[in-house]
């Protein structure tokens, strides 16, 4: 019941979601091209008396390339539901370019960001359409780049009707490494000031993971990239390491120096 609730508050959150914020902070949407966050002082658990975060303070600055590790139940995942604002921190605040988030609506909050989770969720109908969804204004020529520099290529070429190859409720006609890319560039045709990248490519390869990510990088460089993994390999080319134990930050660097 209570993960139901949760669900009917995401789909009519526009309602709702100023609800406890003053109305000196409100604001309208701002036009962010470049957005910086920070975390002040957070504290949050999904039980009252059990924190996940004890004072977590985090800045990521417009722009940076950053991964995030840790083992199971570090905070990895929690840390992208508290930005998308499926929950809001017990105590603190998460500020957008100095302003607090809980000020914008949740639908323009969510606009900032291009989100890749674990679980993908894609449609019965082509390939192609289920990038275009990304986006739906984009151009021909927009979804076929997005399709090639996340590699969709590769496999699609095999398929018999290609990009119009139909891939069933979920994507079930494809595997799990191919959903993933697709579901990439899908989110990368968006173009979000920020990529949230939760184990968004933990279907595919080490090697295969760590090249789309060099070009997600290269090909966006004044977007925001937080891609969380568990392989730490695979975060090699990003410009900032973090690694999270029982929800603190253990480790705040460069990968290289990291592994020095």
């Amino acid at each position: 019941l209570g993960v139901m609730q949760e669900a009917l508050l995401l789909i009519v959150g526009a309602e709702s979601s100023h609800k406890d914020i003053p109305a000196a902070i409100q604001s309208k949407p701002p036009n962010f091209l470049s957005v910086s966050i920070e975390f002040h002082d957070i504290y949050f658990g999904y039980h009252e008396d059990q924190m996940l975060f004890n004072n977590l303070n985090l800045h990521i600055p417009a722009g940076q390339k950053l991964g995030i590790t840790g083992n199971s139940g570090a905070g990895k995942t929690s840390l992208i539901q508290l930005l998308l604002r499926f929950y809001d921190p017990i105590q603190g605040k998460i500020t957008m370019n100095g302003q607090d988030y809980r000020a914008l609506d949740l639908n323009d909050l969510r606009n900032f960001f291009s989100y890749v989770p674990q679980s993908i969720s894609l449609f019965h109908r082509s390939i192609f359409d289920n990038i275009a969804f990304g986006k739906p204004d984009a151009s021909k020529d927009e979804i076929y780049e997005a399709a090639h520099l996340c590699l969709c290529d590769e496999f699609v070429q095999s398929l018999e009707k290609g990009y119009d190859t139909i891939i069933g409720e979920g994507g079930y006609k494809i595997s799990g490494g191919q959903r993933q890319r697709v579901a990439l560039a899908r989110a990368y045709i968006k173009k979000a000031p920020i990529f949230l990248l939760d184990e968004a490519l933990s279907g595919l390869e080490p090697e295969l993971e760590a090249i789309l990510l060099d070009r997600l990088c290269e090909a966006l460089p004044l977007h925001t990239i937080i891609s969380v993994s568990h392989r730490r390999s695979a975060l090699i080319k990003m410009e900032r390491f973090i690694e999270l134990k029982r929800g603190q930050i253990i480790m705040d660097d460069s990968p290289h120096k990291i592994i020095e």
